[in-house]
């Protein structure tokens, strides 16, 4: 009897719950912020972004350099290799930017919405058992999960065009030493 009680308080708080987020999609202010969201995202691919990036980093010259061919051909290998190098940390950069920008904007958009839900609903939020501010927060959450997942995109987006930053820091630094090298070996001669 103790069991079917419980469960039936627990079925009775899960209708609640989702009666609740209900309640919150349907606010204007949710659904204007959630067409902000729409308007920032409009530009930004991040399926495309992804996989650019990846491109940019495993079609980089400099990881199919070798020995032999900077020894027969180096200035012409050192100068592309260094151009190619240029354009894909330009590129990361602008995908950084506009990226970022978009964080800036969803963050406080999120922000915003996130005080307000928490103001709104409490009351609601108290009635279906979230009585502590810790509980409401997750509650909301759950209520805001589309613009915590994009956050989360973005974010690792921005991971990934550091990885790729880095590395063609560290490449740059290897060419400008091959080059040192190669100058040097020059003047032995």
């Amino acid at each position: 009897m103790v069991k079917l009680s419980v469960a039936l308080n627990k079925s009775k708080k899960k209708r609640s719950s989702d009666s609740s987020i209900s309640v919150v999609r349907e606010d204007k202010t949710y659904k204007r912020s959630k067409k902000r969201l729409e308007i920032i995202m409009q530009d930004i691919d991040i399926k495309a972004l992804i996989n650019e990036i990846y491109s940019l980093h495993v079609t980089r010259g400099v990881t199919a350099l070798s020995g032999r061919k900077i020894v027969q051909d180096s200035m012409r290998i050192l100068i592309n290799s260094s151009v190619e190098e240029i354009a894909a940390r330009s590129r990361c950069t602008s995908i950084k930017l506009s990226v970022l920008q978009a964080l800036i904007d969803i963050e406080e958009l999120h922000s915003h919405l996130s005080k307000y839900i928490l103001s709104k609903y409490a009351g609601q939020m108290r009635q279906d058992g979230h009585t502590t501010i810790t509980s409401q927060k997750a509650q909301v959450d759950v209520y805001l999960r589309q613009f915590i997942e994009i956050k989360r995109n973005l974010e690792n987006i921005m991971k990934m065009a550091d990885l790729v930053l880095t590395d063609v820091d560290a490449a740059g630094w290897s060419l400008k030493r091959i080059q040192e090298a190669l100058d040097s070996s020059k003047k032995d001669r």
